[in-house]
């Protein structure tokens, strides 16, 4: 026998719930995506455990994309880039940031903290590709997003 359907009513308090811890989650994905990488248990909120599905199911293609993209405008100054970076700092990252792209598009490297790494990197603008700490510290934060898609 088929469960019963809940009310009208607890449907869309339901439904309201979700779409409430999905707006919290969005609105602050760059909060959520920090605690998570610091650690954060996902079941702690439902706002973390949101951003963490949320992140796990962002296209990998698309960051690994965005990191060779990168690599890309540092090599052709000529080229204007839609985003500013350090061309100088992913320069002399580049076989890193390669690498991370690599392992982005391996299914044996899925880890949570690796992915949101990758997108800090690319969308943070106080990541070291877009302001000006240097090549090592760019390296740095490409080998620990690395590391953190292996597990």
């Amino acid at each position: 026998m088929p469960a019963p359907l809940a009310s009208p009513r607890l449907r869309g308090v339901t439904r309201l719930s979700r779409l409430m811890i999905s707006i919290r989650a969005a609105a602050g994905a760059p909060a959520l995506d920090r605690e998570l990488l610091a650690g954060a248990d996902p079941a702690a909120s439902p706002e973390l455990s949101r951003r963490a599905g949320r992140a796990m199911s962002m296209s990998h293609r698309r960051l690994a994309a965005g990191l060779r993209r990168a690599v890309r405008d540092a090599e052709h100054p000529g080229l204007r880039p839609a985003v500013l970076i350090d061309a100088q700092a992913a320069r002399a990252a580049r076989w890193e940031l390669m690498r991370l792209a690599h392992a982005l598009e391996d299914p044996r490297f899925t880890g949570l903290r690796g992915v949101l790494a990758a997108r800090l990197l690319l969308t943070d603008c106080a990541s070291p590709l877009h302001c000006a700490r240097g090549g090592r510290a760019l390296a740095e934060a490409a080998a620990e997003a690395l590391a953190g898609l292996r597990g």
